[in-house]
């Protein structure tokens, strides 16, 4: 029993162990499907993974390509968005003339050589080399009085004079300026870079007389000090533990240890040591050279009285030695010599080892050279007795190459090349531009002498100054050959300078201020200085009027004197020839003397008329030509606007008489007349360019003339298309305007006194800007700009071709007029040219119709003075009614027709004139019942007026009805290749380049602005197309318009 249960029990748990197993298989077997479905679900999830993260990159793929486009596309628009900001911005191309008052105003980099100087508020960078100009232009417009290369020749520090004058550092690289600090109150004399061009050193001015050092990188001042007495140069030592600085009864050395070892951004006091001077302690020390290589711890200085001193690294007066010359004014030190500039244009050579004489460099061009007979070298050699010449002022040497630039106070700079100190040769020249520029203004014609050869040729313009002085100057690189003046060997553009006085007393600037400010005003006063020029349209005279109110006239060719006028009592502000269309020959000159004077210039300049309705200085006056007739325009610093025509008095002569007088709300300083001679464009007082109708006189618009909220506009010139009108303020900047529609074009800035003078070129392509500051500035006009004006300019002379083919009348010379008034006047070929069968009688014409008849058409003046329409005279004027109909055309065949009246009275020019075909047609039965009247009323008064002529009612009748009038206008205008609505449709402003048609086009007007605040009919005869360009009037330099402004003022007050 036992073992049954014993067999019970095992087999029970057999089963239970079977069971057991069963069931941990089906467990096992269970976990296996889970695993397995755990695993497909996480191969799912890696399989949607990669897919998200597939998905994912393919977004990023297109996101990238999307923002690559986006970059490329904003990359594209930037380029064309620079392009077209490149296209419309004038760049300063060429730079003729410069500002160094002293020697601290050039400097020479020692890798390149290129060499800086100002001009202006713009540094010029200059490569003799490769004759190449780069510029730094001074955004504040402030003079620059210094400027110093860093060793590694890729930054350029300078220093400005001003209220708050600031020490800038520029990158030459893209010259961009990238520092600023002011630290100086009224101006700064020198700058210097340290040795380790980690410092940048600047000195104030005689009233600022403090010396700072700056972290230019860090943009902090780390020293400063004080000075006692007026410091005029700088320089570094060598190993940078110290510079000098010398001026009057002062040398002195300032040491940098303190800076080195300062901690703290507050700036420490500068340690200085003066010099032991000795007996030399009362000079003026002009300027300062530390020693380089074997001679590193030596300076040497000069004295104004010509004295060379070296100094040891004690600070002892070691050595010294003569000049023998009268004065000493600047230095330079290298390794081998030592250059001094001195008076008379002496420059003297030093060895720096004992102070040895070396060598003189050669002279400089004597005062009154006429540069147009130096054509060769051996021009140089020769000299007039007791010759004087202009005296050294800066000097820069080039050790590296072997150049030595010198800078002369006539404005003339020279570069020696030294490579053979014995035997020195002279490589570049430029010569002079004198202070106190004028441009000249008008056109120069391609004219010829009496060689055949050209007198001045394209590209030519011509300047005079302060110091008596007529310059001629062409900036055409390939100008041609077969011109009287050359190319000669002291300047590639100066061809010509006539020097007005004959003793040469201001040709020197000898008032130089270290700032470039005030000068001498007893010096300048005595100077007398042209002041304005006008070359004559035939290209063959050229008048000039100076500070003492004298005008002298030269002929071109040899600039001979042909005539002096003493015209007025004071300058003379303003010259102006009469345009050759015109028909006569006048010269206008308006002075501050509130006069105007007019000469005949056929007569030998013979006097003609004063004019003097102004009561304050005329600062502009103007010639054109309206109606067929001469104008005058002449504006004043009283605020008026006179008009004047040009009629004959009783003795058969010219005669200007006054007529519209605009009173201004402000004082005008230029005028312009624009190239329809239609309207007169002024600079104001307010800084606007207002327009005015030459035959109303009514404004018509005004635009502003300067982007600035200070100063006043001065100048105001139009190109040669009359489309663009640049202009200059008192603010020192200069703006283009597009003349129809007011939008500023450019805007430039480079000159540090006013701009007196300002041209376009012929080609378009420049233009030239001239300041009291003595630079002449050449600016490269956009593209676009160009291509606008000088599509116009075909433009206009397409259809000035057009308009010379005038139809032309035959004789009228047969007995018979019996033709009927309406086959007469209605016949559909009226239009045509008559047959030459087809004779005409004068009868019993009045002698102004028989004139009329027998003389060209266009040839008397008397129409052209009633706007175009001839107005019967004698007999037959009582019979013109004052609304007689006018019929107008776009020609110079107008015609009237007139209607007997009921009463007699005498004609009013003036309103036949303004008349229309549409103003007259609601009178038709007016005239109808007065012409039958009249016709009734009077007939012997009729028939004794006129025996043959007959007038005919049903004629009369049948041209009243009005139906063929219009029928036969409308055809008449038709045959001359015009429309009916032409005579009332507004000028369109064509002044974009698509607008121009170059071929012709069918444009009938000359591109003129439209008067907003006239809406009669003016005048659309053809006007004839001139290639006229004006040369920028000329204004005063910075001290003449200053006393201009406070004549104005008191004037206006």
């Amino acid at each position: 029993m036992w073992v049954m249960m014993m067999y019970v029990v095992m087999m029970m748990y057999v089963v239970m162990m079977m069971y057991v197993v069963m069931m941990m298989y089906v467990v096992v077997m269970m976990m296996y499907v889970v695993m397995m479905m755990y695993v497909v679900m996480m191969m799912y999830v890696v399989v949607m993974m990669m897919y998200v993260v597939m998905m994912m990159y393919v977004v990023m793929m297109m996101m990238y390509v999307v923002m690559m486009m986006y970059v490329v596309m904003m990359m594209m628009y930037v380029v064309m968005m620079m392009y077209v900001v490149m296209m419309y911005v004038v760049k300063l191309e060429r730079v003729l003339g410069l500002t160094v008052p002293s020697n601290a105003a050039l400097d020479c980099d020692p890798h390149t050589g290129q060499v800086a100087y100002p001009a202006g508020c713009t540094v010029v960078l200059l490569n003799f080399r490769k004759n190449r100009q780069h510029h730094v232009q001074n955004a504040s417009r402030k003079t620059i009085t210094c400027v110093a290369f860093s060793p590694c020749g890729r930054y350029l520090a300078t220093g400005e004079c001003g209220h708050q004058p600031s020490v800038r550092v520029w990158d030459l690289a893209d010259r961009t300026q990238i520092s600023e600090f002011q630290g100086h109150k009224y101006g700064v004399s020198c700058v210097a870079f340290s040795p380790t061009q980690k410092y940048v050193v600047s000195v104030g001015s005689q009233h600022d007389m403090i010396v700072n050092v700056w972290d230019w990188r860090g943009g902090v001042k780390v020293a400063s000090n004080k000075f006692s007495s007026k410091v005029k140069a700088i320089s570094f030592a060598e190993n940078g533990s110290y510079f000098v600085t010398v001026g009057n009864r002062h040398v002195k050395f300032w040491y940098l240890e303190v800076a080195r070892g300062c901690k703290f951004k507050e700036p420490v006091p500068l340690t200085g040591r003066s010099a032991i001077l000795g007996e030399q302690r009362n000079n003026y020390f002009c300027d300062v050279a530390c020693g380089r290589g074997d001679m590193g711890d030596s300076t040497f200085a000069i004295t104004k009285s010509g004295l060379l001193c070296e100094f040891n690294n004690r600070r002892l007066l070691d050595k010294w030695v003569e000049l023998r010359t009268q004065s000493a004014n600047c230095l330079v030190a290298g390794e081998s010599y030592i250059f001094v500039g001195c008076a008379e244009g002496i420059v003297r050579c030093f060895s720096p080892f004992n102070l040895q004489f070396v060598t003189t460099l050669p002279r400089t061009h004597y005062l009154g050279v006429d540069v147009s007979k130096g054509l060769t070298i051996s021009h140089m050699a020769t000299h007039p007795n007791n010759a004087k010449y202009p005296d050294t002022i800066a000097i820069a040497y080039d050790e590296n190459n072997h150049k030595v630039t010198a800078v002369y106070n006539d404005h003339s700079m020279y570069v020696w090349d030294v490579k053979d100190i014995k035997r020195v040769g002279w490589q570049v020249a430029l010569l002079p531009v004198p202070l106190g520029l004028y441009l000249g203004r008008g056109d120069l014609p391609a004219t010829r002498g009496r060689t055949g050869r050209v007198l001045l040729p394209p590209g030519s313009f011509i300047t005079c100054s302060s110091d008596d002085t007529i310059r001629v100057w062409n900036i055409d690189p390939a100008m041609s050959p077969n011109t009287l003046y050359k190319r000669n060997i002291y300047s590639n553009e100066l061809l010509k300078t006539l020097y007005v006085d004959p003793e040469l007393g201001f040709i020197k600037d000898t008032d130089v201020s270290p700032q470039g400010g005030d000068r001498n005003d007893t010096s300048y006063d005595s100077r007398n200085g042209v002041r304005c020029i006008r070359v004559s349209p035939d290209g063959k005279q050229l008048a000039s009027g100076d500070r003492a109110g004298n005008i002298r006239v030269h002929e071109l060719q040899f600039l001979d004197e042909l005539c002096k006028i003493e015209a007025h009592d004071a300058e003379v502000l303003c010259l102006e020839y009469c345009r050759p269309e015109t028909g006569h020959k006048f010269l206008a000159s308006a002075s501050r003397d509130r006069l105007i004077h007019v000469f005949a210039v056929d007569q030998d300049y013979s006097f003609v008329q004063t004019l003097d309705d102004h009561s304050s200085a005329i600062t502009s006056v103007r010639f054109y030509q309206s109606q067929n007739a001469l104008q005058m325009v002449s504006c004043s610093a009283d605020r008026s606007i006179i008009f004047r025509s040009a009629t004959m008095n009783p003795q058969n002569e010219v005669w200007f008489n006054r007529g519209h007088n605009i009173a201004g709300k402000t004082t005008l300083y230029d005028m312009e007349v624009d190239h329809g001679q239609r309207h007169i464009l002024t600079a104001c007082q307010d800084r606007n360019i207002r327009v005015y109708n030459v035959a109303s006189g009514k404004h018509s618009k005004t635009f502003k003339g300067s982007i600035g909220d200070d100063g006043t506009l001065i100048k105001v010139v139009l190109d040669q298309s009359g489309i663009y009108a640049a202009t200059s303020c008192t603010d020192k900047n200069m703006c283009i305007y597009d003349y129809y529609s007011g939008e500023c074009m450019a805007t430039m800035y480079g000159h540090s006194e006013l701009v007196t003078g300002l041209r376009f070129t012929a080609d378009g392509r420049h233009l030239i800007t001239v300041s009291g500051d003595g630079c002449i500035f050449v600016w490269r006009m956009p593209h676009d700009m160009t291509q606008t004006m000088m599509a116009r300019v075909a433009q206009q002379a397409e259809r000035a071709s057009k308009d010379k083919r005038k139809v032309v009348r035959q004789p009228i010379d047969n007995e018979d007029f019996r033709q009927p008034a309406e086959e007469i006047i209605f016949d559909q070929n009226a239009n045509e040219p008559e047959e030459p069968d087809y004779r005409f009688s004068m009868g019993q014409l009045p002698l102004w119709a028989k004139k009329q008849m027998t003389e060209p058409q266009g040839a008397g003046s008397g129409a052209g003075d009633r706007g175009g329409v001839d107005m019967p005279k004698g007999r037959w004027a009582q019979r013109l009614h004052n609304n007689a109909i006018t019929f107008k055309s776009h020609y110079d065949t107008d015609s009237v027709i007139p209607f007997p009246s009921r009463d007699k009275r005498p004609p009013d020019s003036e309103s036949s004139k303004e008349s229309s075909l549409e103003e007259n047609v609601g009178v038709h039965k007016q005239y109808l019942a007065g012409s039958r009247k009249d016709n009734h009323s009077h007939p012997k008064q009729e028939a004794s007026a006129a025996p043959d002529f007959v007038p005919c009612p049903d004629s009369l009748k049948e041209i009243i009805s009005g139906e063929k009038i219009f029928k036969g206008v409308a055809k008449v205008n038709t045959k001359r290749g015009s429309d009916t609505d032409s005579r009332n449709r507004h000028h369109t402003d064509d002044s974009d380049v698509s607008s121009l048609r170059v071929d012709g086009g069918t444009t009938d007007h000359d591109g003129d602005i439209e008067d907003c605040s006239e809406h009669d009919d003016e005048s659309t005869e053809p006007e004839h197309s001139e290639h006229l360009m004006y040369y920028p009037h000329n204004e005063d330099t910075a001290r003449w318009v200053c006393a201009i402004f406070e004549l104005f003022l008191i004037d206006v007050v």
